[in-house]
């Protein structure tokens, strides 16, 4: 398997799950240069190739949550779960991801935004990958 990060993406993988690739990709479609360097208000998504997970035959229940700080710890975004609309996905679904965030406003200069997150299997808690990024305004 040929691993691809990009970006400065830490993510770390549990429970069997391995995170083949992930990258930042602006909304509006080409790749966030390395810096991840973004406009304010500009959409930005982070996508995850993920395999291993495991579900009950063909489908599975995940949770995904995302916070959203400033290099001061100020929070623009706090997500429990993004996918709690979703009691089931397909299997094939998953090993897909993405996240996204933007920064619509800001009230002063902050020298970073950091993003947290969280994968995770509501049916097999063990199978679960967290990490985070950072972009600039």
């Amino acid at each position: 398997m040929n691993i691809k990060i990009r970006n400065g993406i830490v993510v770390n993988a549990n429970g069997g799950l391995i995170v083949e690739q992930a990258w930042l990709q602006y909304d509006k479609g080409p790749m966030v240069r390395e810096g991840n360097v973004i406009n304010l208000g500009e959409k930005i998504q982070l996508y995850l190739v993920i395999h291993g997970w495991q579900g009950q035959g063909d489908i599975i229940s995940i949770g995904a949550s995302e916070r959203l700080t400033t290099d001061e710890g100020q929070c623009f975004l706090d997500e429990a779960d993004l996918f709690a609309r979703y009691e089931t996905l397909p299997l094939k679904a998953v090993e897909k991801i993405s996240l996204s965030a933007i920064v619509d406003n800001i009230d002063r200069l902050v020298d970073f935004f950091k993003v947290d997150f969280k994968i995770y299997s509501k049916m097999f808690p063990e199978q679960y990958l967290e990490g985070y990024y950072l972009f600039h305004i």
